[in-house]
């Protein structure tokens, strides 16, 4: 059996075309799709994901990324001026259209990524081949206090449109799935990484921070506790941005880094294989939310599982979703997005005390292998 799963992805030798997708979602789905296969079921990833490069013709393409699942990618083409953006988006919707109109069947079963981008071709489908979405909901865009009214109704639509769901958190699917159509719930990555890093070995205690880079997310936060931890600690800052917002970080990182108080690096963007041994070298992995706490209700940050899967403690902002989760029990609650209350947090953990989050994610990943079966032969 093969199933066509639509969502933003490429792989690292294609990097110079900068599609338009984060590692994120591209863990995420590299995890569904080892779950499809070990239900023998093989995966077809469609990605319209248009360039951010301001220049350049990319050519679509189909690739094998392993012996049961293949890649086909949209053709792309970068443009000079911002206002322009909406051109690309309308040549990668129509490309997205004409492929899934000439190569599925009607009332065929797509697994679909929820994005905003992609609704409107998505909900055409879906009219005109009676497609049956099994919706992969991360988190509700709606629920941020400046989404306009239209994109509200328009994503609200396509929600209840899918016949299935794939929810990151119990909360989304309390307050989405009011029909009670069938479901899963998929924190992040349950995958169980193998020890194959030791620590620094430098008596420090290391703490890092992957994900996005943007004065409004959790990496400037990170920064911030470094007056708050004595020197004995060091704050690894991971991830990725644009230029403005990585300088922005560096300048921020030289300003609050002092001898006296704990070190703060930035370590780039790391992926795959050498980003787990990162990982497994640190001791405390961090994710402060944003101060929205409807937004928090309503998404799962996948780092989480990251961290968990890879042996570490983990420092949370409190939010329903993440309060309400499996991992719950294995986590460290901040009761506020505070540098002085994270890190107050932070040194509470003792290190040295009995932790082993690897055999909860692993029965985990046993759970969502059957939830997954079920939801297919529904």
């Amino acid at each position: 059996m093969r199933i066509k799963y639509i969502s933003f992805y490429d792989v690292k030798e294609y990097d110079k075309e900068k599609r338009v997708c984060f590692p994120s979602t591209i863990n995420k789905a590299n995890y569904i799709c080892d779950v499809l296969n070990r239900n023998g079921v093989s995966v077809d990833i469609i990605s319209s994901a248009w360039t951010k490069n301001r220049t350049g013709f990319y050519r679509s393409r189909a690739l094998d990324l392993s012996e049961f699942n293949k890649l086909y990618v949209s053709p792309a083409f970068g443009v000079v001026w911002s206002k322009l953006i909406v051109i690309q988006k309308l040549f990668t919707w129509l490309w997205l259209m004409l492929y899934i109109i000439k190569n599925t069947k009607q009332e065929e079963t797509i697994i679909v990524y929820h994005g905003i981008n992609k609704i409107i071709p998505l909900l055409f489908l879906k009219k005109i081949k009676k497609l049956h979405y099994i919706l992969e909901v991360e988190e509700i865009f709606s629920s941020l206090s400046t989404f306009p009214v239209w994109k509200t109704k328009l994503e609200m639509k396509m929600i209840r449109s899918a016949d299935k769901y794939i929810f990151a958190s119990k909360y989304l699917n309390k307050q989405v799935n009011l029909q009670n159509k069938p479901y899963c719930i998929i924190n992040g990555n349950y995958k169980v990484e193998k020890v194959i890093s030791e620590g620094f070995n430098d008596h420090k205690v290391h703490i890092v921070y992957a994900g996005i880079i943007n004065s409004k997310k959790g990496a400037f936060t990170s920064v911030e506790l470094a007056k708050f931890l004595p020197n004995s600690y060091h704050i690894h800052i991971l991830g990725f941005g644009d230029v403005d917002e990585i300088n922005k970080l560096i300048e921020h990182i030289k300003k609050n880094n002092n001898h006296n108080y704990a070190c703060i690096s930035y370590d780039g963007l790391i992926c795959g294989k050498k980003y787990t041994e990162f990982l497994q070298k640190c001791d405390i992995g961090l994710c402060p939310q944003i101060a929205d706490e409807k937004y928090n209700s309503f998404s799962f940050p996948s780092k989480i599982s990251s961290y968990l899967s890879n042996g570490l403690r983990v420092v949370v902002s409190r939010s329903s979703a993440i309060e309400d989760s499996p991992l719950s029990s294995l986590l460290f609650f901040s009761d506020d997005d505070t540098p002085q209350q994270i890190s107050k947090t932070i040194l509470g953990i003792d290190l040295q005390s009995n932790y082993n989050s690897r055999e909860v994610i692993s029965q985990l990943d046993k759970q969502v292998v059957k939830c997954v079966k079920y939801l297919i032969d529904y």
